[in-house]
């Protein structure tokens, strides 16, 4: 399989979510990097966008939380294959409708619960914990950890410029 056909999947995925935001930005990649797609091989993603939010879920979380903990995951396994979330930053921080579709696909599957915050249920932590040993990452949970203490939506975009900083820093 093509990356191009890899990506025409995707967009199948996502439009059968009803992810209209991510549908477009799809389309649109895919129509600017046609021809480079059409002779790439299929990317193996060492992590799928599900599998991005299950393990970044370590702690009960409001949807703020999450995403930013979804962002810090992200931008910390730089040298693994992640699935594109399409990271957006706004007044309250950091966004991602195509994680936003895929947490409404994992209430449906029963694979996190939503009360007033987000968490995983037990089918949801027996994934986590088959990520947690196939990434083993203290850092990262350290970081997890950080987060859930963060309640501002100020604090946690001011969390993400600081990671983005390190990041690049690090670079």
């Amino acid at each position: 399989m093509s990356r191009l056909e890899q990506l025409l999947d995707e967009l199948d995925e996502e439009g059968r979510l009803n992810c209209r935001e991510i549908t477009k930005l799809l389309i649109n990649d895919i129509v600017r990097n046609f021809d480079n797609y059409f002779n790439q091989k299929e990317v193996n993603y060492d992590i799928t966008i599900d599998e991005l939010i299950i393990y970044s879920l370590a702690h009960e979380l409001n949807l703020q939380q999450l995403l930013t903990a979804c962002f810090v995951v992200y931008m910390k396994l730089n040298t693994l294959q992640i699935q594109e979330p399409f990271f957006k930053f706004n007044r309250k921080g950091v966004s991602s409708e195509r994680i936003k579709c895929h947490i409404k696909k994992l209430i449906e599957e029963e694979v996190i619960h939503k009360n007033k915050r987000f968490s995983l249920t037990y089918r949801g932590l027996f994934m986590r914990k088959i990520l947690e040993s196939k990434l083993r990452n203290g850092e990262i949970e350290k970081i997890l950890i950080e987060i859930e203490k963060l309640t501002t939506n100020k604090d946690l975009r001011d969390f993400c410029y600081k990671i983005l900083k390190f990041e690049n820093e690090r670079s």
